[in-house]
C-alpha cells in the first residue's frame, strides 16, 4: 500500500505542479510575459536577490542563530518563536 501512495505521489505532484503553470502561462498575455524582459535590470536584481542574497541570508542566520537541542524545540521556534523551559 505504501508504495502504490508513493507511485502515486510521484506522479501526481509534478503533473499538478506542471498543469497549474500551464494554467497560469496560458492565462497571460504575450504582452504581459515580455514586457519585464524589456527591462533587464529589475529582472537581474530579482534573480541575484533570490539565487545568491536570500540563500546567502538563511545560511548566515542559521549560523548565527543556534539549532534546536531537541527535536521537540524545532517546532516551537519555528512556529512560535517561543523555547521550551524546563521547569524549575
Amino acid at each position: 500500500m505504501i508504495d502504490y501512495l508513493q507511485q502515486l505521489a510521484d506522479i501526481s505532484l509534478p503533473l499538478f505542479v506542471v498543469s497549474t503553470m500551464l494554467a497560469m502561462g496560458m492565462s497571460q498575455h504575450l504582452a504581459d510575459v515580455v514586457a519585464p524582459l524589456k527591462r533587464p535590470a529589475p529582472v537581474a536584481l530579482a534573480l541575484l536577490v533570490n539565487f545568491v542574497i536570500s540563500p546567502v541570508l538563511a545560511f548566515a542566520l542559521s549560523r548565527l542563530v543556534p539549532a534546536a537541542t531537541s527535536p521537540r524545540d524545532g517546532p516551537a521556534a519555528a512556529f512560535g518563536g517561543c523555547r521550551r523551559t524546563d521547569p524549575p
